[in-house]
């Protein structure tokens, strides 16, 4: 009787120890998924289109120099050339347009034929400045009807060779507005009259939100890229753009940390955007990363540490 109660006992303890894996296996499989089953709902976006882009500043160089940057850019496997056009420098006073630089941009990009242009639309002229801020060239335009203006001429002139617009650059930080607290109403302004401003010079663009910079605050001062991705929808921002934005840096975290905490400064915390974006009936509209990586320093670096 002995012998077979010790064998109940210990099928009983194999089956539970069973049982105990299994839901751990499931917990680690799930952590490790996450974001990825809900990546899209439909076979064409996101990952069908080409994943590899690279941010550049090409207003520094000459004509011989913007062509072999190009050519590098292209060899180096790149699709996506993510530029900005400064207001400021595109309508320095109101109504005076300057377009020599960036034409040049445009049509050295134009030909080469596996590269793209994203256009994002930034920096506020003086004489277009929010008041309280009228020396900060990152501050909010006063009226977004003059920015939905500039967002318009660069699509109709522009039109033919960009299809991809981006409605301003991390405007949840005081540092790319004006260096005033975050002001999600009026970006939402913004985008929507930009939006069907560019929309109506080239019906056939994608108009994609400011890339939102990953911080843990939650105001005033700075807002974490959830909680104002959040805030356009309940804005009514849903129908004005057409894919979202953010940043996915590592930080001083890896890029096997899984962790999806709004608390947490790694690359998954990207997935919060995501499932907000399904949360919000969103799931077919793509989110680009617009930056992210990691800081690396050589071993025999001498110069100041890397605060990652």
């Amino acid at each position: 009787m002995m012998k077979k109660w010790l064998l109940f006992g210990g099928c009983i303890t194999l089956l539970f120890g069973s049982l105990i894996g299994a839901l751990v296996t499931r917990q680690e499989r799930s952590e490790q998924l996450r974001g990825w089953e809900s990546a899209t709902q439909t076979l064409e976006l996101p990952y069908r289109l080409p994943i590899a882009g690279v941010n550049v500043e090409l207003t520094q160089y000459t004509a011989e120099e913007l062509e072999h940057e190009l050519d590098r850019i292209e060899a180096a496997g790149f699709t996506w050339v993510r530029q900005t056009f400064l207001w400021e420098e595109v309508e320095p006073e109101a109504g005076q347009f300057e377009w020599a630089v960036y034409d040049s941009i445009v049509d050295a990009v134009d030909q080469h034929e596996g590269l793209q242009l994203v256009a994002v639309l930034d920096g506020t002229p003086a004489w277009a400045r929010h008041r309280l801020t009228p020396n900060h060239p990152f501050a909010p335009p006063s009226s977004v009807a003059t920015y939905a203006n500039f967002a318009q001429e660069i699509a109709t002139r522009y039109g033919d060779s960009i299809d991809y617009y981006q409605i301003w650059d991390e405007p949840n930080i005081r540092s790319h507005w004006g260096g005033m607290d975050p002001n999600p109403a009026h970006y939402v302004a913004m985008l929507r009259e930009a939006y069907q401003a560019i929309h109506e010079a080239d019906g056939t663009s994608s108009v994609i939100t400011a890339a939102l910079a990953p911080t843990v605050e939650t105001g005033p001062e700075n807002l974490n890229e959830l909680q104002y991705l959040q805030a356009i929808y309940k804005l009514g921002g849903k129908d004005y753009f057409d894919a979202a934005a953010g940043k996915p840096y590592g930080f001083d975290l890896g890029p096997e940390d899984r962790q999806v905490e709004s608390d947490v400064m790694n690359f998954a915390r990207w997935i919060l955007l995501r499932e907000e974006m399904v949360r919000q009936g969103d799931g077919k509209k793509p989110l680009w990363g617009s930056n992210f990586g990691w800081n690396y320093l050589p071993e025999d670096w001498s110069g100041p540490p890397s605060i990652w």
